[in-house]
């Protein structure tokens, strides 16, 4: 054997031996792995996962309690730290009314968490290289009044490990801390609302600083969300001050087109609460308001966050159209091409978005569907400024075409109020030339069960995004579900890789441009389809235009 061969063959052994130790580190953790992470507030130490192959770290504060002086205030820097922080427990979730699956009630005046709530979580596969993976945040739903990043379903232990990313959850002020909008609160800067969006600023800013030492890659961050999350990713598309902060995202069931309110009825809603509780002074509202305790505050403000109608949620109390996070006219910016087009897109909805506000409706016959046909679109009127001709819509949704009223609920209103507005945002991206793939969900998690009767309901994702099938005491555990489940991360962690969305059993994902505006149908008998509810959300499409476009 002469030398060349024997120098090939001893680095052949070598690459070989290199691939196993780094393959054997980043599948079965260490507790070294996941010890003295360096952070800008000091050194954190998570806990080793060694099945899973994945360090995690709960609770980090992400910044400073905003308490005292600092409710109210856009977040500040959290403060520095001699110890290290053990890093193996959550930190509070944010004050809220306590969540079921029916929805969130504070009609007892019972409230969970504490306002000191500003922490997030990271999960990141063992022996990975400082700086060497995709990262990706997730923002969580809830109508921006409930919800946490601690929730058991968005645990990141199986997207980190399958997928072999960086997952970073967080939590946001919520409710009347999130979103109260008094004008004895407007600070020096103008800002007067919106806390909720500079806390997830915030985050995206201690990510960008922090993160490479969890190794992952600063400069690949993909933001993902669900509902109102994907509608405040929507809305940092819109926003200067987000720029640079992330590079693609994943909106899931987000309709951009709904959010935020103009500033004064959001005041008035404040006024009314600050009353309430005897904070009307102007000269020392903001003082009396900060003394205030929690509790108080959340029974002030509970009319405002008590919703009207049932999938057209109206609230007194919404993010502040400021132009700076919120802007006005989301649906004539993103038509117009005013937004940022660096940022490559995955958009989608579930096929029966409504079917989760169906269970709380009567929906027994034909008067019943009537009757919700009225109320929803008269709340959709008053409330989002959409003025239906119920008739065209009657026409386009006949009943008799249905098996039941529930069926013809869910169809009208999943299309009006998630379908379309996503659709549309599609059309809107594609016809700016901007890099977007478009998605249906069709895979009910419980075909057979509690939920199986509403379908593929709003939020019915989540569980194959995250493979976590157990959360509020409900297990939706399958061998097809877990299958599913795999090529949904492999779909969303491949995106965050390298930006085209991939998994093995699936056909090639195109993007939904104007001469091919394809959709992927994501389900256990994937495929490519073509312009998806074209009629419905044309129809649609004019009443939103009608509206929003000036």
């Amino acid at each position: 054997m002469n030398k060349n061969m024997t120098r090939a063959i001893t680095a052949a052994a070598l690459s070989v031996l290199i691939f196993i130790s780094v393959a054997s580190r980043v599948t079965f953790a260490d507790t070294g792995d996941c010890a003295e992470i360096a952070t800008a507030q000091g050194n954190v130490t998570g806990v080793a996962d060694s099945k899973a192959g994945v360090c995690s770290y709960k609770g980090i504060p992400f910044a400073a309690p905003p308490v005292g002086k600092l409710r109210w205030a856009t977040p500040k820097e959290p403060a520095p730290r001699d110890k290290t922080l053990v890093a193996d427990k959550y930190g509070n979730v944010c004050v809220q009314a306590p969540f079921s699956l029916l929805g969130s009630s504070d009609s007892k005046g019972k409230y969970e968490g504490d306002e000191d709530c500003l922490y997030l979580n990271v999960w990141h596969p063992a022996g990975a290289p400082k700086g060497s993976l995709p990262v990706m945040v997730f923002i969580h739903g809830g109508s921006n009044l409930t919800g946490a990043g601690s929730w058991e379903l968005y645990d990141g232990t199986r997207m980190a490990s399958l997928g072999k990313v960086v997952l970073v959850t967080i939590n946001y002020r919520l409710g009347p801390f999130g979103m109260m909008a008094h004008p004895a609160l407007r600070d020096a800067a103008g800002i007067e609302g919106n806390y909720f969006s500079y806390d997830q600023l915030a985050a995206l800013k201690w990510v960008k600083s922090n993160i490479a030492n969890f190794a992952g890659d600063p400069e690949n961050v993909t933001l993902f969300g669900e509902s109102a999350g994907g509608m405040n990713i929507a809305a940092f598309l819109l926003s200067p001050i987000a720029r640079g902060l992330f590079q693609k995202a994943i909106i899931e069931s987000g309709p951009p087109i709904f959010l935020g309110a103009p500033l004064k009825p959001n005041e008035t809603a404040a006024l009314d609460a600050a009353a309430k509780l005897g904070c009307q002074e102007p000269a020392s509202a903001a003082d009396c308001l900060r003394k205030a305790d929690s509790a108080s505050v959340m029974k002030a403000f509970a009319q405002a966050m008590t919703p009207r109608g049932g999938v057209v949620e109206v609230y007194d109390l919404n993010p502040v159209m400021d132009d700076v996070v919120v802007f006005k006219n989301p649906y004539k910016m993103f038509a117009e091409g005013n937004y940022n087009k660096d940022v490559r897109l995955i958009i989608g909805t579930n096929r029966d978005e409504a079917g989760f506000y169906a269970m709380s409706k009567t929906l027994n016959n034909k008067n019943d569907f009537e009757k919700a046909l009225v109320d929803d679109t008269g709340y959709a009127k008053s409330g989002l400024g959409l003025d239906l001709d119920l008739n065209a819509l009657r026409t386009r949704y006949p009943f008799e075409s249905y098996k039941n009223a529930k069926k013809a609920y869910i169809d009208i209103f999943t299309d009006m109020i998630y379908g379309c507005p996503a659709i549309v945002q599609v059309w809107q991206l594609a016809g700016n030339n901007t890099p977007v793939y478009q998605y249906l969900f069709s895979k009910s998690p419980d075909e057979k069960g509690l939920l199986g009767d509403i379908g593929v309901f709003h939020s019915a994702e989540l569980p194959f995004v995250f493979g976590n099938f157990s959360s509020f005491g409900i297990s939706f555990s399958s061998p097809k579900n877990i299958k599913l489940s795999k090529s949904v991360i492999s779909l969303w962690t491949s995106f965050a890789r390298d930006g085209v969305p991939k998994a093995e059993g699936f056909p090639e994902w195109p993007l939904h441009t104007k001469d091919n505006p394809a959709y992927l149908k994501i389900d256990l008998n994937p495929a490519i389809q073509s312009e998806l509810k074209k009629d419905a959300c044309s129809f649609f499409d004019a009443a939103y235009r009608k509206t929003y476009s000036d």
